[in-house]
């Protein structure tokens, strides 16, 4: 065999070098290619760990606020259930306006030291205390109420309240009065009588006289002999020249009220003459502003007094007197004041 030519010898080293090269890249890309798709398979699979952990968390988070949710209503059907209330619901409490007012609130007393509590309330405002006690003095007496007398002393606590209610703070805590004493038995020199005033500093007031316009006017005349026995130095029998000027000319007072109680010719009247609201009042001074002043005080009896006083130019002189008495006590009063109607 003849020997190949030197050209032809390189040419098929050339060639295998060639080949050898090539084959090196193709075996190069095909290991770069595994490698990637390991490295993606392994990224793949670390995702889908990760979401499926983060899926476990939260279904077990799910999981247990359903088991507590399952646990609180086991508990709750385990315990017995409530039959529906068949009892009226509740009233709300009274409002300040649907509350008991004073008069009802002595009416319900359900005993004398349930009353007096009651009344002392009531009297806080214009500085009284209310009491029921034995006094002998020199010349009045009284006794104290018992619990059989409850019934008799409701209802006529009742109309005190009413009546006293009437007056201003100012007007009572200027005039000197401190203390009522709701009683019963009553006497002055001896006479039975509905009240009796104490040393101007006090009111004592019987029970026994009925609740009606006599005992009504009574609260409010004896209390103003408390007014005088104050302002005229610790004398219920001052002569004012300021009120005895109002008096028809020529006229002359008697002996004084308690002497009415012992006139045989005494009878009760009123409007007597010009002047005088009743015959009582032209027994003495002291009686005749006391009558005067009760009058202005009562509705039906303050009706006629400023009917009279229309024609009656001394009477008009007197109810102008106490409005401007009053009035020099608690600014408040006018003769608008006066227009009570009970």
């Amino acid at each position: 065999m003849e020997d190949m030519p030197q050209e032809n010898r390189f040419n098929k080293v050339v060639g295998g070098f060639y080949a050898t090269v090539i084959l090196g890249i193709v075996i190069l890309l095909s290991l770069s290619s595994f490698v990637y798709r390991v490295y993606s398979y392994t990224q793949t699979e670390k995702n889908i760990a990760t979401t499926l952990d983060a899926t476990h968390t939260q279904n077990s988070l799910l999981l247990a606020q359903l088991q507590e949710e399952q646990e609180a209503a086991d508990k709750e059907e385990a315990q017995p259930k409530k039959k529906p209330s068949t009892e009226t619901p509740k009233k709300k409490p009274p409002t300040q306006s649907s509350a008991k007012t004073y008069p009802e609130k002595v009416a319900a007393a359900s005993s004398l030291k349930e009353l007096f509590s009651v009344l002392d309330s009531f009297g806080e405002k214009y500085g009284l205390d209310f009491k029921t006690e034995s006094k002998t003095r020199t010349y009045s007496s009284f006794k104290a109420l018992a619990e059989s007398d409850l019934a008799t002393a409701r209802a006529y606590a009742k109309m005190f309240v009413i009546e006293w209610d009437k007056y201003t703070v100012n007007w009572i805590k200027n005039s000197g009065v401190k203390e009522i004493y709701i009683v019963k038995s009553i006497k002055n020199q001896n006479t039975p009588v509905a009240a009796v005033p104490i040393d101007g500093y006090a009111v004592g007031y019987d029970i026994n006289y009925g609740t009606g316009e006599y005992a009504q006017k009574v609260v409010h005349h004896e209390f103003f002999h408390c007014v005088d026995y104050n302002r005229f130095g610790n004398n219920y029998y001052y002569n004012d020249p300021d009120w005895y000027e109002h008096n028809p000319s020529g006229f002359t007072y008697g002996a004084g009220g308690s002497a009415a109680y012992d006139d045989p010719n005494y009878a009760y009247a009123e409007h007597p003459q010009d002047g005088f609201v009743t015959a009582y009042a032209t027994y003495g001074e002291e009686e005749d502003r006391a009558e005067t002043y009760s009058f202005m005080m009562e509705g039906s009896l303050l009706s006629k007094l400023k009917k009279w006083k229309k024609s009656d130019p001394y009477l008009a002189a007197k109810y102008k007197y106490m409005v401007n008495l009053m009035k020099s006590y608690d600014s408040t009063i006018t003769d608008s004041y006066f227009s009570f109607t009970y």
